[in-house]
């Protein structure tokens, strides 16, 4: 089964935005692609899966929500870190939902060290062993 497959996600309860607080994202095009939120004191991975494009500023995403294994929230938590340290603070976002600032704190030596490890180490996310929660948009 392809937890990602819109039906699915579809099928499981929406949650509201509102009770959502983006934590930090890990991929960003024109917004957040996928990242840790917190939800009633509970930390879940969200991923994007469909857009509504009748906005007329901009399309609305919607994001499923994922409980992740122990193993898999320790890897997302230490490659957000290692982020942070060796590039910067940009991809966190504050007590009101701001991201701060993208000025980069890396230099070029950490910067290339973290996309080194990152593209060599980092192994991508495995649904299938993770908890669909719901999604919103």
């Amino acid at each position: 089964m392809n937890l990602l497959d819109n039906e699915i996600i579809y099928a499981s309860p929406e949650i509201s935005a509102g009770s959502v607080k983006w934590l930090w994202h890990s991929n960003y095009w024109d917004g957040p692609l996928n990242g840790m939120v917190k939800i009633k004191d509970n930390e879940y991975w969200v991923e994007y899966f469909d857009e509504t494009t009748s906005h007329v500023v901009e399309p609305l995403r919607k994001y499923a929500v994922f409980k992740l294994t122990p193993e898999q929230q320790e890897s997302e938590e230490f490659w957000h870190e290692l982020f942070r340290v060796c590039v910067g603070h940009h991809s966190t976002y504050d007590d009101n939902g701001r991201r701060y600032s993208f000025a980069s704190s890396g230099t070029k030596f950490s910067m290339s060290f973290f996309y080194g490890r990152h593209r060599k180490d980092k192994k991508e996310l495995d649904f299938s062993k993770a908890e669909l929660i719901g999604w919103f948009k």
